[in-house]
């Protein structure tokens, strides 16, 4: 369920970036820099109505599905120091595994 919703997410993230880069903005940008009114020629002459719905749809889509995955997410997550005796464990078998420096050598400062 975890892995189709992120799918999900991507697939509607890219929607919303097609959708926000297809609409005409105040100084044509860059819906007129591939073949100007592209989505006026697909999408007919309420392509701008249309945009501006579909844009609010996948936004709505997006928001509701991030959620989702923060509440999922947080379910799933485990904390650092949950894991903390595996750590100290690995770090005492490290300091076993090295040779003490002997009294005789003098330390340097």
């Amino acid at each position: 369920m975890f892995t189709v919703l992120i799918i999900v997410h991507v697939i509607v993230s890219l929607i919303l970036i097609a959708l926000v880069l297809l609409q005409p903005g105040e100084g044509k940008g860059l819906s007129e820099t591939f073949g100007g009114g592209v989505a006026e020629s697909i999408l007919g002459s309420k392509a701008n109505s249309f945009l501006i719905k579909a844009t609010g749809v996948m936004a709505a889509v997006f928001f509701v599905i991030c959620v989702t995955l923060t509440i999922m997410t947080a379910g799933r997550s485990r904390s650092l120091l949950e894991n903390e005796s595996i750590v100290t464990e690995e770090s005492q078998k490290i300091q076993a595994a090295e040779p003490e420096p002997s009294q005789d050598e003098p330390t340097q400062k």
